[in-house]
C-alpha cells in the first residue's frame, strides 16, 4: 500500500505538469491495412519508480492504443532479465527487440559516448537539452549505429544525481573515504573516487537492502528514485553533488526496426516524441519538487558551497581532457563543443 501511494503521488504530479507543459496531440489516424500483430520483446533495467520507466510505460500504452491493439509488449523492468549491459548486448545481438539503457553503458562498444557522460560536463537542464536534442547526440548515435546493431531512437532526461547518506555530508572533505554504492560503470567509479568516496559496486536491485543492512552508508542516484523508493527511511541527509546528469536511450535492434512496417515506425516515433517532450518538461521541474518532499520527511538537503564548486572544477578540468583524449577520434573536439554550449 505504501508503494502504491508513492506511485500515485508521482502519477498525479506528472499529470498536472503534462497539462501545463505539453498539449496532447489529437488522435491521429494511421492506415493499418494489412498489418499483422506484433509483440515487442522489451526488457528494461531500471526500477518501477525511475523516470524513464514511468514514461516508457506511458509510451507503450500510447503505442498499443494507437495501433488498435496490434502492437503489444513483452515487457519487464527492474533488471528482471539482466543488468543494463546484458540487456544492451541482448538488443545488439537480436535476443531482444528494444530496451531503455543509460548512455554510459555503450562505452564498451563506442568509447566516445563517454564525452557526453563526463562528470559535471552538463551544467543545467537547458544545456542538457542542447546536448541531447542537438548535434552532440546526433554524433554519438551515429557512432553507435556504425559499431553496433542498434538504433538510438530518443533520450529520456533522468536528471542530476545526488548523494543520500546516513551521516551528515556537507562539504567535499566530509566525503573522504565515506562508503557509497556505485553502479559497475567505470565513469561512476572514477568520478565518485575523485570526489573522495570509497566505492563498492552493488546491483540496483540490492541497493536498498545493502544500505538497510549497513553494508553501505550512502547511495547516489536521482532524487525522484531516492524518494519514490523510500530512501528517506534509511538516510536523513542529501548532499546535492549533481555529479552526473543521467539520461537513458530508447534503443531498438537494427534488423527489428528495419523490418517494421512504416506505419508501425510512425506510430512508435510519434508517440515517443510526445512522451519525451513531456518527460523533458517534467524533469526540468522535478528537482525542486523532490527537495521539498524530502524536507517534509525530515531529510536535510545541503547545497555545496562556492568554494567546493571551485574545487570540483579544478578536480575535473584536467580529467575531462585526459578522458576525451583517450576516447578516440572526435572526442576532444566534441568536448570543446559541449563546453561552448554551456554558455
Amino acid at each position: 500500500m505504501k508503494t502504491t501511494r508513492k506511485l500515485l503521488s508521482l502519477a498525479l504530479f506528472v499529470t498536472l505538469l503534462t497539462a501545463l507543459a505539453c498539449t496532447a496531440s489529437a488522435e491521429s489516424s494511421y492506415d493499418l491495412t494489412g498489418c499483422e500483430p506484433l509483440k515487442v520483446l522489451f526488457p528494461c533495467p531500471n526500477g518501477a519508480t525511475a523516470l524513464d520507466t514511468v514514461y516508457t510505460e506511458k509510451w507503450m500504452g500510447l503505442v498499443t492504443e494507437r495501433s488498435g491493439g496490434l502492437i503489444t509488449f513483452d515487457y519487464t523492468n527492474s533488471g528482471a532479465l539482466g543488468s543494463p549491459a546484458e540487456l544492451m548486448d541482448g538488443v545488439d545481438m537480436g535476443a531482444y527487440d528494444m530496451s531503455v539503457i543509460d548512455l554510459a553503458n555503450f562505452d564498451s562498444y563506442v568509447p566516445q559516448v563517454d564525452v557526453l557522460c563526463l562528470p559535471y560536463i552538463i551544467k543545467n537542464y537547458e544545456h542538457a537539452q542542447k546536448v541531447y536534442g542537438g548535434a552532440p547526440f546526433t554524433w554519438v548515435s551515429g557512432l553507435v549505429g556504425d559499431k553496433m546493431n542498434v538504433v538510438m531512437l530518443n533520450t529520456f532526461l533522468m536528471g542530476f544525481r545526488d548523494v543520500l547518506s546516513k551521516d551528515p555530508l556537507t562539504t567535499l572533505d566530509d566525503c573522504k573515504d565515506y562508503l557509497i554504492r556505485s553502479p559497475a560503470v567505470e565513469l561512476y567509479l572514477e568520478a565518485l573516487g575523485r570526489l573522495g568516496f570509497s566505492c563498492t559496486t552493488i546491483s540496483y536491485s540490492e541497493m536498498y537492502s545493502a544500505m538497510s543492512a549497513g553494508i553501505i552508508d550512502a547511495v547516489e542516484t536521482t532524487l525522484n528514485v531516492l524518494y519514490e523508493s523510500g530512501y528517506y527511511d534509511l538516510g536523513k541527509y542529501i548532499l546535492a553533488t549533481r555529479h552526473f546528469f543521467a539520461c537513458s536511450q530508447v534503443i531498438a535492434n537494427t534488423e527489428f526496426w528495419a523490418g517494421l512496417p512504416d506505419v508501425y515506425k510512425q506510430i512508435m516515433t510519434d508517440a515517443l516524441d510526445e512522451v519525451v517532450a513531456e518527460e523533458w518538461a517534467y524533469s526540468a521541474q522535478m528537482e525542486e519538487h523532490y527537495k521539498a518532499l524530502f524536507e517534509e520527511k525530515g531529510v536535510t538537503v545541503t547545497e555545496l558551497s562556492d568554494e567546493d564548486h571551485a574545487k570540483i572544477l579544478a578536480i575535473f578540468d584536467d580529467y575531462w581532457k585526459e578522458r576525451a583524449a583517450s576516447m578516440g577520434e572526435g572526442a576532444a573536439e566534441m568536448l570543446a563543443t559541449l563546453i561552448a554550449l554551456q554558455d
